[in-house]
């Protein structure tokens, strides 16, 4: 896989409270790989050939609740959490489940008061805490019972609409762009107990790609958090050492010609800052899942959806247009990964959209599973 070049980050500036913050310029790492992801030589590929291990989990919802759209997905140790976002008038909520599917609990407190919510905008779960990004504050609940434990308020001016969790008190977030947040760098570090920005951004200069675009920015790989900043194609991993963060280059994507350059930013917008959509040969989404085996990437080109898997084992990949028909159950695009696996949810309209044979064990799951109960399918995927 290469080298991985750690790039320190030098904390010179004292604050008032003594807390120091990084002002050094980033330098670029040459050496560490490069993806090559090729979408005109993508073809249809049988999933199943690509899936060498395959596991199914039946999340138990209660009568009342069913999944409208699922935004995020977290599964670690202690147990599953969905994040089903606000439609047709309903709450936001957070489900949380055992490992083995089991309902423990659903985060739904309406209102303004403490452990009380309107709007999420994202969540994460550290040690014994679901995290919660409201609008007002950080908001940390126990990961067993749901109780409301503590919380701590956010940078005034910004919405954290991204973000993961260093440690209980460090928070690596996009703060997205308001009327008061015109900072290009929009990859932060926040000190919750402090209530103070580490960095006011990270110093990279990719050019971003703009016009309502979606990007997986923050992402957890093993126990560090790994991120693209501004929108660039190079993966980073954002690591606590001691009183430090060093900030480690992994590897970067060439997607040639489809990624979008400079002249093509400077010159497709309208006087009032519109984008013009008509332009689509670039790429207009871009979403990584990792693993200790794999790199699991999908992006939209021109209205289609693609599929890239590079094998850390083999050093193979293959570019995918579509998956063919999968007795397995993968349909969609994954939602997180676990250790060495990447995850799905499917739900019961989705299988029900296709008549096919599944296969044996899907087929019982199925059958005996009541309805509107969502399936995680947990795959383990391998490039020959």
């Amino acid at each position: 896989m290469g080298i991985r070049i750690s790039l320190k980050l030098l904390f010179i500036v004292s604050l008032i409270n003594g807390l120091l913050i990084n002002t050094s310029a980033l330098c670029y790492a040459q050496d560490i790989p490069v993806l090559k992801v090729k979408p005109d030589r993508s073809e249809q590929v049988e999933i199943d050939k690509l899936i060498s291990e395959v596991s199914y989990t039946v999340l138990d919802l209660p009568d009342q609740e069913f999944l409208r759209e699922v935004q995020k997905v977290i599964m670690d140790d202690s147990g599953i959490y969905l994040y089903d976002v606000s439609n047709n008038g309903e709450r936001p909520k957070i489900f949380s489940f055992a490992p083995d599917g089991r309902f423990r609990f659903v985060l739904d407190k309406p209102g303004r008061g403490p452990g009380e919510f309107e709007r999420i905008y994202d969540f994460d779960v550290l040690n014994n805490f679901i995290v919660l990004s409201t609008q007002t504050e950080i908001k940390f609940y126990d990961t067993l019972s749901g109780e409301y434990s503590h919380a701590f308020d956010k940078p005034r001016t910004e919405f954290i609409q991204t973000f993961g969790l260093i440690n209980e008190s460090l928070l690596v977030y996009n703060g997205g762009r308001t009327r008061n947040n015109t900072d290009k760098h929009l990859i932060k570090v926040y000190d919750l107990e402090k209530s103070d920005n580490m960095y006011q951004g990270l110093p990279f200069e990719d050019h971003a790609l703009k016009g309502g675009h979606s990007y997986r920015y923050i992402f957890n790989y093993q126990d560090t958090i790994s991120l693209l900043p501004d929108y660039t194609r190079t993966v980073y991993r954002l690591i606590e050492s001691g009183a430090d963060l060093d900030l480690v280059p992994a590897y970067s994507f060439d997607f040639d010609g489809y990624w979008v350059d400079e002249d093509l930013l400077l010159n497709s917008y309208d006087n009032r800052g519109r984008f013009f959509s008509e332009i689509n040969d670039y790429i207009h989404t871009f979403d990584v899942f990792e693993t200790a085996g794999i790199i699991y990437v999908t992006y939209r080109l021109d209205g289609e959806d693609y599929t890239y898997i590079y094998d850390k084992r083999s050093e193979f990949s293959i570019n995918i247009s579509a998956f063919e028909t999968s007795h397995d159950g993968w349909l969609s695009t994954p939602e997180t990964t676990f250790e060495n696996r990447i995850i799905n949810v499917v739900r019961d309209f989705e299988f029900a959209e296709l008549d096919i044979d599944w296969s044996e064990t899907l087929t019982e799951i199925l059958s005996d599973k009541e309805e509107n109960d969502p399936i995680l399918i947990i795959a383990d995927f391998r490039v020959q």
